[in-house]
């Protein structure tokens, strides 16, 4: 019986190579030629009586040959990024492989194991096979090497995209590509600069124009879109200001979209309506709504159906703010709820944090608070303390402090145990019945302060803390304690202080935009959480699948964390001669 015979007799399916290992499976798959090879000759005439010699059968050579169509359709499921398939098939064919087949068996152990570390790794495999055996290629075929990249981590695809390889060339094009869709720049003058750098790449200048614009063309908002905004009660204003925002960044780039502004009351139940309506009446998308308990009833109603961008996130996360697409390891299932939800905010929680994070980072691990004695005061004291005890960090001493209040000299000088080396002198001076020299000294157990407080009471405690000797300690404050206006004849006195910041709050002057909502930049941040929210939709897709993939928003850097809440970076900033300055910035 020939080799071709024996290899046709074979299942070539990956269920019929997949279950056995070993001996017993070569065991089952030898009968079968046996049996197979008896039936053709008695079908031949070969065997008319039991007297003649049973056929002979090379059993080595079939079961090489079955080991190595195994190895075939392992090699396949890799490229799939089948691994599960892959490793029953490569058990499969471990013990039978000629010599000569070994090494691409270890090879694909070794990129198995890549795979099961990399996820990204299999498309750069497919990838790199690909742009081996390409020359010149025109602008549909660098599109389908995008999209194959998009399975590839940000990071990842940026470290390859360092190397000086071919494959290395491609993940620096896509690099490229996705950062001028993303600042939504000029595609001409992209497509002249990467040419220059790259005059060898394949993707010449006229291919890099036409490929980009034709990968942007996935990257596009939703056509219908209700937008669910507070235009009464207390948030009417703030409202307002995220309103200008978004329509300042359609009027940019409007698509082929379609916005309508749905009214929302004072009551949360409104929004509930809105939304309502907006399903209703057959849009694809909501933006909004602001407030957190309208945000509330709106994710933990049954049966949602239609998706959005939240402008808060609610204070139990139901399982219905998960995202249909896997985001990151600590996702919560995928809900029965059709919607998917997303969240952006300028929380002043998730703001505290940063900030505890900012501090350790820097190596500050003995803090004490400075905090406005008020509600918010206390959720920012409750939020920083979390995040900062989690890293390590420790809290040394906390004290309120109430703006109405223009001198906290008492409050300061027990915070910094001053009082304490007082009451030492005036010990020691009746004990010695001698009048002694004496200068106050603090305490100096701590690293650094962090600062809850509004513009006044920052104002007043900064000064206060140099003249108390603890102006060298480095400060670190919430947002809330500029009033967005640049102001330095007032903000002299937060020289030092450190800040989270948004962009356009460390852009020049005459880059601020001038509406009445934003009241002259003290609503300038919620301006551009407006701008954040139209920019960042197109892109919501491909931050599901990559939670590495960051968006480089006005509000800061904005990555996708667990069930749906955009996680956002801001940028940061210290106070110099009364203007926020961005760190790294000369004085």
């Amino acid at each position: 019986m020939s080799p071709a015979i024996a290899k046709r007799s074979l299942d070539r399916s990956p269920a019929s190579v997949a279950p056995g290992h070993g001996a017993p499976r070569r065991s089952h798959a030898l009968t079968c030629l046996a049996a197979l090879a008896v039936m053709v000759l008695l079908l031949a005439g070969c065997a008319t009586t039991p007297t003649d010699p049973a056929p002979v059968i090379d059993n080595s050579n079939a079961a090489a040959e079955a080991a190595l169509d195994a190895l075939d359709q392992a090699e396949t499921a890799l490229a799939e990024g089948d691994v599960q398939r892959a490793e029953l098939l490569l058990d499969a064919a471990a013990d039978d492989l000629p010599r000569s087949a070994r090494g691409r068996y270890e090879r694909a152990r070794s990129q198995m194991d890549s795979l099961r570390t990399d996820p990204g790794a299999a498309a750069l495999a497919a990838v790199a096979e690909e742009v081996e055996r390409t020359g010149r290629i025109d602008a549909s075929g660098a599109v389908t090497v995008l999209q194959r990249l998009e399975t590839v981590p940000g990071y990842r695809l940026a470290e390859e995209a360092r190397k000086p390889t071919r494959l290395g060339q491609w993940a620096a094009f896509a690099v490229d590509v996705r950062e001028t869709l993303l600042g939504r720049e000029d595609l001409l003058e992209a497509a002249t600069e990467w040419a220059a750098l790259h005059p060898l790449h394949p993707v010449n200048e006229q291919v890099y124009m036409e490929a980009a614009w034709q990968y942007g063309q996935r990257f596009q908002p939703p056509g219908r879109i209700a937008v669910l905004l507070p235009n009464s009660g207390p948030l009417a204003a703030a409202g307002a200001a995220i309103r200008d925002g978004l329509v300042s960044a359609w009027l940019d780039d409007p698509a082929r979209s379609e916005l309508t502004f749905l009214g929302v009351g004072a009551e949360p139940t409104s929004a509930l309506e809105a939304y309502r309506r907006a399903e209703a009446s057959g849009y694809q998308w909501v933006i909004g709504p602001l407030s957190r308990e309208a945000v509330q009833l709106v994710v933990d109603q049954p049966g949602a159906s239609l998706p959005g961008l939240l402008l808060n996130w609610p204070e139990r996360a139901s399982s219905a703010t998960a995202p249909a697409s896997p985001i990151a390891p600590e996702s919560p299932p995928v809900p029965a709820q059709e919607a998917d939800f997303y969240g952006l905010s300028l929380s002043q929680e998730a703001e505290a944090a940063a900030v505890a994070v900012r501090m350790l980072d820097e190596g500050h691990r003995r803090a004490i608070l400075l905090l406005a004695n008020n509600d918010w005061g206390q959720r920012a004291e409750s939020a920083f303390v979390d995040a900062y005890l989690a890293g390590g960090g420790e809290i040394v001493s906390l004290e309120r402090f109430d703006a109405r209040d223009a001198d906290h000299s008492a409050k300061l000088m027990r915070l910094l145990q001053i009082e304490d080396g007082r009451e030492r002198k005036r010990r020691l001076q009746s004990t010695l019945d001698l009048p002694l020299e004496f200068e106050d000294s603090r305490r100096d157990d701590f690293g650094a302060f962090f600062l809850a407080a509004d513009p006044t009471l920052g104002r007043q405690l900064k000064p206060q803390l140099r003249f108390f000797d603890a102006g060298e300690k480095p400060v670190f404050a919430m947002s809330r304690v500029f009033t967005g206006r640049v102001d330095p004849g007032r903000d002299v006195d937060l020289d030092g202080v450190v800040i989270p910041a948004t962009r356009s709050a460390l852009a020049p002057a005459a880059e601020t935009p001038e509406f009445a909502s934003l009241r002259g930049g003290a609503f300038g941040s919620l301006y551009d959480l407006g701008r954040d929210a139209w920019h960042l939709l197109p892109w919501l897709d491909l931050m599901a699948r990559d939670p590495a993939f960051s968006f480089p928003g006005a509000i800061g850097d904005l990555r996708l964390g667990g069930g749906g809440r955009l996680l956002r970076e801001p940028a940061w900033a210290e106070f110099r001669s009364g203007r926020p300055v961005a760190l790294g910035d000369g004085p």
